[in-house]
């Protein structure tokens, strides 16, 4: 079917009146940015126009609540940019449910998160607010004078150290991100293994978790689960493996 066929058969499928139809059609084809395509058939679509054109059916009956899974999956980075911008826009009116195992576009769509285990909800909230609960206070960047592979071992023996990353080596100094269990005994263990060590610990502070390590710290003693999202006019969601 044709762009237009195919919004007509679902417009009426939907019990829309002709008149109904005509106006919603204009609607959906400003809304999701589909006219210069309306006329070809969709198999002759990009991936992202007709990720667009699944939208336009979907809104084509004027529905409170869209519920979309995984909406950018398999796109390019500019239909990634433009599906995103299309869903806050929708945002403004309607309630946008959407399910995705990227927490880089859960933030940067979401204004309300919703993380769930086993078909319960564990956490909620705005991102900033998740960071704040789940480990904002056990989250620090640590610069030490020394070797990687030496800090990097002495790491390995620290309990109350979740996880930590390598993030660059500077001025005879490398530095990690780390996710402690306990803030407070993460420090009495580094100020321990700097001074066995005879380091010189150039940084150690408080830092903003990302989304991704407040996710794996929930799940750190489970297996993977899934995450769902939500939007401040209605709720977004989502279903990774990770």
């Amino acid at each position: 079917m044709r762009v237009d066929e195919y919004l007509d058969f679902v417009g009426r499928a939907r019990g829309l009146s002709s008149t109904g139809l005509k106006k919603r059609k204009e609607w959906v084809i400003e809304a999701t940015q589909i006219r210069e395509v309306y006329k070809h058939t969709i198999f002759e679509l990009s991936l992202g126009y007709r990720q667009r054109v699944g939208l336009a059916q979907a809104l084509i009956h004027d529905p409170q609540v869209v519920i979309l899974d995984e909406p950018t999956s398999g796109l390019d980075p500019m239909q990634i940019i433009g599906i995103r911008k299309l869903i806050r826009d929708l945002a403004r009116e309607k309630t946008i449910i959407f399910s995705t195992h990227i927490m880089q576009e859960a933030s940067a769509v979401s204004d309300r998160l919703l993380i769930i285990d086993q078909g319960q909800i564990i956490a909620q909230g705005t991102t900033d607010e998740l960071k704040k609960d789940k480990g904002a206070n056990n989250s620090f960047s640590v610069s030490i004078q020394a070797q990687r592979q030496e800090v990097e071992s002495a790491f390995k023996t620290i309990a109350a150290l979740e996880n930590f990353s390598f993030v660059e080596e500077a001025f005879h100094a490398v530095r990690f991100q780390c996710l402690a269990k306990s803030g407070e005994e993460f420090l009495r263990a580094i100020n321990q293994v700097v001074k066995e060590k005879n380091w010189l610990l150039k940084e150690l502070s408080h830092r903003e978790p990302s989304l991704e390590e407040v996710f794996l710290g929930l799940f750190r003693k489970t297996e993977p689960k899934q995450l769902v999202m939500g939007h401040s006019t209605g709720e977004i969601s989502t279903n990774p493996s990770l």
